[in-house]
């Protein structure tokens, strides 16, 4: 089977989720790891696509496609275990400590505890699933780089492993497999002109967003704080926000705030002000501040994925039942991105805020941010 690296596709990161599963005292690392293994293994009979990697589809017009490739027994290792229970200087804390204190990214350092970091490095290969299980003192970090979602069904295979009875089993239909060529391959009934959205603005830009963005996306280094709005009104943002409150106000404003657009709101200012400051930006700089906001596309997909509840997923009894946290490392995704983690059981929001290493401390402090957000430290 021919290998491909990355250094033929263009940059394409992968999130990189941590899962701690908190496990008995006790407990048998190579039972547990077992368990992991096996689970993954026939995961990926049902899901073919947790074996494969993406490799470049030169027979494509389009450049830059890629396809999935079956990676071959043993070619690849996909799931690898990190012993960290001999002392503090491996892993900072026990298990315990690390749920008194909700999970702070801070403890967990890329280097150490992911299988590979968020951007890949020349030469590396692109599988879909790779994952690393960190084993700490009552518990176990897993550190799972992903392109898909497939826990509901590693999970299951888990559950199985252990030999507990599955009430509820997981059904793939056969359509999902037999129509991916039916989405995989444009009709040519329809052009894809921007002219034709007009719910899409395209900014002019006399070099490319790439050339341009780069310097700040990409700084040498990135740091990242989670923040939780637990005991805090959701709507207190919303609140602030309301078209009645604005500043210089329009006829063409809308009459209606969203609570995800207010947050996404103050999520921009925020970071705005502590890495770009209007004081530094000095007179000849550009006034216009680029602002991405992702669609919730969650409630439009089948099944709604909003409706997908982490925290409820069972992995069986030997592993802890279930995840305690969804965290990504400290090193956050990329610079200016912010993410909402999964709604957390004790209720309110988890975000996980990215910026340059030097603007955490400003961050951190910043005033208007801590009257919504409190830091997880």
């Amino acid at each position: 089977m021919a290998r491909h690296t990355w250094s033929a596709l263009a940059q394409r990161p992968a999130p990189l989720c941590l899962f701690p599963f908190q496990l008995d005292e006790d407990y048998d690392i190579d039972h547990v790891s077992g368990i992991f293994k096996a689970g993954f293994d026939a995961a990926k009979q049902r899901l073919p696509a947790m074996g494969s990697e993406a490799v470049p589809a030169p027979e494509t017009k389009q450049a830059g496609v890629l396809k999935l490739q079956k990676i071959a027994e043993g070619d690849m290792e996909l799931i690898t275990i990190k012993d960290l229970r001999a002392g503090r200087a491996l892993f900072s804390m026990t298990f315990a400590e690390l749920k008194s204190r909700n999970f702070p990214v801070s403890a967990f350092e890329a280097a150490k505890i992911c299988p590979r970091s968020v951007w890949p490095m020349p030469g590396d290969r692109l599988p879909l699933s790779l994952t690393q299980l960190n084993f700490i003192q009552g518990g176990v970090i897993m550190g799972w780089k992903t392109y898909y979602t497939w826990s509901q069904v590693w999970a299951e295979e888990c559950r199985r492993a252990q030999g507990e009875e599955i009430l509820n089993p997981i059904h793939l239909p056969d359509q999902i497999f037999a129509h991916r060529a039916q989405i995989s391959k444009a009709s040519g009934r329809n052009a894809g002109r921007v002219k034709d959205h007009p719910e899409y603005l395209v900014l002019p830009c006399k070099e490319s967003p790439r050339r341009v963005h780069r310097p700040r996306c990409y700084p040498t280094r990135t740091a990242a704080k989670s923040f939780t709005s637990h005991g805090r009104p959701l709507n207190a943002p919303k609140a602030e926000a309301a078209p009645g409150n604005a500043t210089n106000p329009s006829p063409t404003d809308p009459g209606y705030t969203s609570t995800n657009d207010a947050l996404s709101a103050l999520l921009w200012r925020t970071v705005m002000a502590v890495q770009n400051p209007v004081e530094s930006l000095g007179a000849a700089a550009d006034p216009v501040s680029a602002f991405a906001l992702a669609i919730d596309g969650r409630s439009r997909t089948n099944p709604p994925w909003v409706e997908f509840r982490i925290y409820d997923v069972s992995w069986g009894k030997a592993l802890g039942e279930k995840v305690h946290a969804v965290r990504s490392p400290e090193v956050a995704v990329i610079n200016g991105c912010q993410v909402t983690f999964p709604a957390p059981v004790q209720g309110g929001l988890e975000v996980l805020v990215g910026v340059e290493e030097n603007c955490l401390e400003k961050l951190l402090h910043d005033p208007l941010w801590n009257r919504f957000a409190t830091a997880i430290v």
